[in-house]
Parts: structure tokens; C-alpha cells; sequence
């Protein structure tokens, strides 16, 4: 009897181990917007990851606990990933797993180790296959502790703290744009490290707290570079689109104006002298006069066309910078070419007729000047902002100012306003102006439920819904006011529905009323138009918006992707919070064939939609992103928005 008794406590301490955790996790997840990033910055590409946990950690898909402090290495084996502890095989899970702590809290961590650095990650990280040979590890945490382990990597934490606060709102701001995105840890997002150990940086964070910056009824695009070199560069000189406002090119008082030069020799190997029909007797003894920047020369060609050859620059014979300059002072159009020879990696050369080696030839002419700095090298080419170029018939010199693409904040001018005395709100004022600081309370008070719409008794008087698959939904749309017919007896259940149609139902659904500004948002949208109020009043609620030139374009057609994104924001203005998913990728690959023609932007929203069984598929296990949504389709989601918020009484 006291046998069985003691199993019985066992096997409920084992329950409540599982039980309790979830719930603390839960309350983290719904104070703190969590945050996804893909690590591969300080990890690269890997068949085999070698990880340690410390604090109470499990894997979800099987409910195992790992020891602390013991080594489990993650590898592929038929096309599976499969878990080792040592030499013991532990488990196969398919392809991917996560391993999750049982209760979220700092002490707790998961260290994975990485060619140059061993490094620590609050929170779970999902383990996956990337592109079919590598592993992929996914971290997902609270956005204030990711933010702790970014300014560091962003800014040194010996810098003022007014700077450093600064730099946190911005990539505060810049991430909770991207909350349903998978983000990277390198500097094309912002450069994540894992656990931060920097007090200040921290503090910083913690000062800060929920702080971002809006403009208008959005949030701001806070990008930011090194140095701008004096002058700021507008985001449309960099990657088109329509002008933001708050990214303008305008003089820097503040940046330091770092400056940098690159000297390139026009002969970079002789060969005279050498054996060209036997190239295999000197290959490996001679090197470019410039090989830093021969190096970065390479590794573009080998990505540009020339895959697969070992290749050795012999000459640069032409190097030119054109005159040209955009609004902020920054070139704009550059030449090269580059002679080169090569070797396959089966150890043979390529070679003339003749049995000579062949010298090749690559000419660029009239690119970018950006592209000229991604062949040369972003970190001695350090900005496009060109101060001097001279070519003397051996040797090119180039010389310039600021180190990046210059675009919103520079991190160096931050520091030196700091110095100076300015506050990090002066310092974002300046970078982005017309921007509003604005406090997002992470840990909001539980809202009141949701005032209920009755579900009226549906009454057919459309003569084309008789047996069709959505002939409830629309009824009851319809008898709402939510939607209407085409016709007095049509309602056209086929028929696509507008952008501004769909804008209409989504305001009539959240019973908001439409908006009549004397100036609207949208250049093709005005106040003569019948969808003028509800497409205004769309956009102030943040359900929709439109696109970099400025239009709303409210006769297209929606898509499907659109819709998705359009109900997730519904969902979250109705503080009904859409299921949070540490990688969407993983749900969509297994829902849909097509899932990578979903656009990267969609992804997130489309997979909670998904996951709230709002949004489903088409035949053939397609999501079908890029087609668009009939007027059945758009009126039925919407119904199961309104049930999945508790707005429709049952």
C-alpha cells in the first residue's frame, strides 16, 4: 500500500512539473511581445549542433528532461534530426524539435557552442533543417531580454547611457515591427548575441522599457548605421520606394565624420616569368598584392556567376567612380574589371587551346556604387559617401567619409550628442524627426470581453447562395450589415472582392465607425469616393495599409496573403491576441505545398490565421498566397474572426 502510495506522488509531482511551468510561461508570452530569431551569425552552417542547458529544460514533442550542464549534439540522419547524448542516440524528431524551459526566467539558458564562441540564449530554442543539409536553430524569447543581447552587439556599452538608450528604443522599434517575422541575428537585421553580461547595456534596456517610436498611426522604420559621414542618406536613395519622412538626407553636426580609404593595385599577379602551361608548379606559392580585398573579389565572382572555381585576381584594368551624386552627396554609378584565372575543384585548370592557362574576364559597367562596395569589401569600402577617387595608371585610391549605408541614426553621432549633453529622446527627435516616442504597456490590464453581436435568424433572399459551400456565413454577414449583395437579389459569391470592399466589412465587423479627415492618407482615395471613411478609418485602426508609392489601390483585388494579415491585425485590435508561433515556416511547410510562394512579410500573419482555423487552404493542400479571395471566401473568414474574438453570441 505505501508503495503504491509513493508512485501515486510521483507520478503527480511529474504532472504538476508540466503543468505549472506552461502557466508561468504563458504569463511571460502575454506581458512581453515575443521575438523568433534564426541563428547563424556566430553559428554559420552547420550539420551538426552541440548544445547544453542549464536550469529545468524538456523537449516539447516528447515531454523528455534534459540534464544540466551535460553535452547533447543535434544531427541529420536520414533527412531526420536526431538527438545524441554522447554516443547514445536518444531520439529521432522528424524535422524539427524544440526544447523549452519549464519555467522562463534568467537563471535559466541554453549554451550552444559555435566555431568561435560559445554562447547562452534565454528562452526555447526550435531546432530545424535548412535547406535540407543544415541545422538551423530558432530562438524565442520576451522582445526586452532579445533586446539585451542586441545593443551590446550594437553599441559599446562604455558609451554614454543616454546613447545607449537611444539604441535601444531604436531596435526596440525597429523588432516589434517585425513580431511576426523570423528575424536574423546579423547586421542585415540587427546583431543578436545571445545572453547579454553587460550591466549598462541592460539598464539601458530596462530605462527604456516598452518605449517606441510612432509616426502617424504606425511604427517607425528606425534604421541605423556606424556613421553617416556627416550627412544623413534618405531611405529612397538606398532602396527606392516612397520617401519617409523621417529618414531624410540632411546635414549631421554630430557624426565624427570617420574616414577611410582603399588603395587597389592594376597588377595584383605577374606572371610573367611563370610557366603558364603548368600552372599547377606555382598556383600555390603566389597571392594577389591586395589580398584582403582580392579575398572579397573572389567570394563575389564564386556568387556571381563563376561558382565552383578556386580563382586568382591577376588585374583590376579599369577601376572608375563616376562624378555623379544623389541628394545627400553619395556616388552613384561605378565600373570595374577584373582578369582572373581559375582552377575547378577536381584539381584541373581551365585552359586555352593553345595549353595555356586562360586568363578570363569579368567587366561591369555603369553599376551601382553599392555593388562596387559589396565587391570590395563593406569593411574597407566602409560607405558609399565617395570623397576622392584617383587612378595613376598602377595604383587606384579611394578615400570617403562614415561606415554603412548611412540611413537614420548614426551611432556615432548618437554618442558624441550624448557627450554633449543630450538626452536619447533629443537624440531620436533629431535622427527621426517627426516621429513620436510613445510607451507600449507590455503587461496591459486584462480588457472587458468584447461587446457580443447577436446572430440573427437568417432569411435567404439571394438567388445565387441556394447550396453553395458558404451560404450560412453569408447569410449571416449579411443580415448583420457586415456585408452586402452585388445586386437587391445577387450576392455573388464568386466574385472577387476589392481591397476597399474587404476594408468596408473588416470596420463593420469591429463596429468602428468611418473616419472623414480632410486630408486622407492615400493619394488614390478620396473624399468623393463612397469607400473614402471606411478605408480612412481602416488605416487609423492599423488594419490596413498601403503601398511605397503612396496609393492604396482600392479597385485590386485582394489576395489571400492580404486577407490573412488584414484579420491577425483585426484579431489583435480586438485584443483577442492571435496564437504566437515560434517559427511559421515549420506550420505553413507542413500544411501547404506552396508555402514559399507565401511572402516573407505574410508568413507570420498567415500562419496564426491558420492556426486559428480563420484561414484554410485550397484543394491540393495549396494556401494559393498570390490568387485572390472571392467574396464567399472574404466573408467567411470573417465570420470565424468574429467567432474566434467571443463578438458573435452563440
Amino acid at each position: 500500500m505505501i508503495r503504491v502510495v509513493v508512485v501515486f506522488l510521483l507520478a503527480m509531482i511529474l504532472v504538476l512539473l508540466f503543468l505549472l511551468p506552461v502557466q508561468a510561461e504563458a504569463n511571460v508570452a502575454a506581458s512581453d511581445p515575443q521575438i523568433a530569431v534564426r541563428l547563424s551569425n556566430f553559428l554559420g552552417n552547420r550539420e551538426a549542433v552541440t548544445f547544453a542547458v542549464v536550469g529545468d529544460y524538456f523537449i516539447s514533442t516528447d515531454n523528455r528532461l534534459l540534464e544540466q550542464n551535460v553535452r547533447f549534439t543535434v544531427r541529420i540522419e536520414n533527412s531526420e534530426l536526431v538527438l545524441f547524448r554522447g554516443n547514445e542516440r536518444l531520439g529521432s524528431y522528424g524535422n524539427s524539435f524544440t526544447v523549452r524551459p519549464l519555467s522562463y526566467n534568467t537563471n535559466s539558458f541554453i549554451t550552444i557552442e559555435s566555431p568561435t564562441a560559445i554562447l547562452d540564449y534565454l528562452g526555447e530554442i526550435t531546432f530545424t533543417i535548412e535547406s535540407g543539409q543544415f541545422i538551423r536553430p530558432i530562438n524565442r524569447l520576451p522582445l526586452e531580454d532579445y533586446l539585451k543581447g542586441v545593443v551590446p552587439r550594437e553599441m559599446p556599452a562604455s558609451w554614454p547611457l543616454e546613447a545607449l538608450k537611444a539604441q535601444a528604443v531604436a531596435a526596440r522599434t525597429y523588432a516589434l515591427r517585425r513580431v511576426n517575422q523570423i528575424i536574423g541575428d546579423t547586421q542585415q537585421f540587427q546583431v543578436y548575441g545571445g545572453f547579454p553580461r553587460e550591466p549598462r547595456t541592460s539598464l539601458a534596456v530596462d530605462k527604456t522599457r516598452g518605449q517606441v517610436l510612432f509616426f502617424g498611426n504606425a511604427l517607425a522604420e528606425t534604421l541605423y548605421s556606424s556613421s553617416n559621414g556627416g550627412f544623413t542618406e534618405s531611405n529612397v536613395n538606398v532602396w527606392g520606394g516612397a520617401q519617409l519622412p523621417f529618414l531624410p538626407s540632411q546635414a549631421d553636426p554630430f557624426d565624427p565624420q570617420n574616414g577611410w580609404t582603399v588603395n587597389l593595385h592594376r597588377q595584383q599577379i605577374d606572371l610573367a616569368g611563370r610557366e603558364l602551361t603548368n600552372p599547377a608548379a606555382w598556383w600555390s606559392s603566389v597571392n594577389e598584392r591586395d589580398l584582403v580585398v582580392a579575398n572579397n573579389l573572389r567570394l563575389w565572382l564564386t556568387r556571381n556567376g563563376f561558382a565552383g572555381l578556386d580563382l586568382k585576381i591577376i588585374a583590376i584594368p579599369n577601376l572608375q567612380v563616376s562624378e555623379e551624386r544623389n541628394t545627400s552627396g553619395r556616388r552613384v554609378l561605378a565600373s570595374i574589371t577584373l582578369e582572373f584565372i581559375s582552377r575547378r575543384t577536381d584539381g584541373t585548370f581551365v585552359m586555352n587551346e593553345n595549353g595555356s592557362i586562360m586568363i578570363s574576364r569579368s567587366e561591369h559597367h555603369n553599376i551601382p556604387v553599392a555593388t562596387l562596395r559589396a565587391m570590395l569589401g563593406t569593411m574597407q569600402m566602409r560607405s558609399l559617401l565617395v570623397d576622392s577617387f584617383v587612378a595613376d595608371g598602377t595604383l587606384y585610391s579611394l578615400a570617403g567619409r562614415g561606415f554603412g549605408h548611412g540611413v537614420g541614426m548614426s551611432q556615432h553621432g548618437a554618442r558624441v550628442m550624448a557627450e554633449r549633453g543630450a538626452g536619447f529622446r533629443e537624440i531620436l527627435n533629431f535622427y527621426y524627426p517627426g516621429t513620436v516616442l510613445t510607451n507600449q504597456a507590455w503587461a496591459a490590464p486584462v480588457p472587458s470581453p468584447p461587446e457580443q453581436l447577436p446572430v440573427p435568424t437568417p432569411t435567404a433572399h439571394f438567388n445565387d447562395i441556394q447550396g453553395h459551400w458558404a451560404q450560412s456565413d453569408i447569410m449571416v454577414m449579411t443580415e448583420l450589415g457586415i456585408a452586402g449583395g452585388v445586386t437587391e437579389d445577387s450576392f455573388g459569391p464568386n466574385g472577387l472582392v476589392t481591397r476597399a470592399q474587404f476594408a468596408a466589412f473588416l470596420i463593420r465587423s469591429l463596429r468602428i465607425a468611418e473616419a472623414n479627415p480632410a486630408a486622407g492618407r492615400f493619394s488614390d482615395v478620396s473624399p468623393a469616393d463612397w469607400h473614402y471613411g471606411a478605408v480612412e478609418a481602416a488605416w487609423a485602426a492599423q488594419l490596413v495599409g498601403g503601398y511605397p508609392d503612396g496609393k492604396f489601390r482600392p479597385d485590386q483585388p485582394i489576395t489571400r496573403s492580404e486577407i490573412a494579415v488584414m484579420v491577425v491585425r483585426a484579431l489583435t485590435h480586438q485584443a483577442a491576441s492571435p496564437v504566437s508561433l515560434t517559427s511559421p515556416e515549420v506550420l505553413l511547410a507542413a500544411r501547404f505545398t506552396d508555402w514559399t510562394f507565401i511572402a516573407t512579410w505574410a508568413r507570420g500573419a498567415v500562419a496564426q490565421a491558420v492556426e486559428a482555423n480563420i484561414v484554410k487552404g485550397r484543394e491540393g493542400s495549396r494556401f494559393a498566397p498570390l490568387e485572390n479571395a472571392s467574396r464567399a471566401e472574404a466573408v467567411v473568414m470573417l465570420n470565424r474572426m468574429l467567432s474566434n474574438t467571443g463578438r458573435l453570441s452563440q
